[in-house]
């Protein structure tokens, strides 16, 4: 009878080794969460961009079925960070957008991050300006 029960006592750690073995293999970024406007702002800052907390903007869109040209050039930007849309197609998701205010090129430079249920799954740097690009968050990959 006591090895039935000292049996069920692994049970939860060969499921927590396992998960943990798991995550290493696959490799899988840890899941960044952004609750609210400071744990934004300090997101954009690791990366070393500022933004003006009173201009961030939340909109819902919708990823598309099928994404065309366009949208697979977009996200291969996503694939360069560790993101990938192709999982959340068709499903709606926040568009946050935010005015970057230390692009020193003059033009009006915006983070744009994309959030399901406030979990991280995009992220990128937008002008929409002449000269308009789309970019990694990376300040080294300008």
């Amino acid at each position: 009878m006591k090895r039935k029960y000292i049996g069920l006592a692994f049970v939860p750690v060969v499921f927590i080794l396992t998960m943990c073995l798991y995550k290493i293999l696959s490799k899988e970024e840890p899941t960044k969460i952004l609750p609210d406007t400071a744990s934004i702002s300090a997101y954009t800052e690791s990366f070393g961009w500022q933004i003006d907390k009173e201009e961030i903007k939340f909109t819902e869109i919708t990823i598309p079925y099928i994404f065309n040209d366009t949208y697979k050039e977009y996200n291969k930007i996503q694939k360069k960070q560790g993101f990938d849309l192709e999982k959340y197609k068709g499903k709606k998701v926040t568009l946050i957008t935010c005015l970057v205010t230390n692009f020193t090129d003059g033009e009006k430079v915006y983070i744009e991050l994309i959030t399901e249920n406030t979990c991280l799954i995009g992220a990128n740097l937008k002008s929409y300006g002449k000269n308009g690009f789309i970019k990694p968050l990376n300040i080294n990959e300008l």
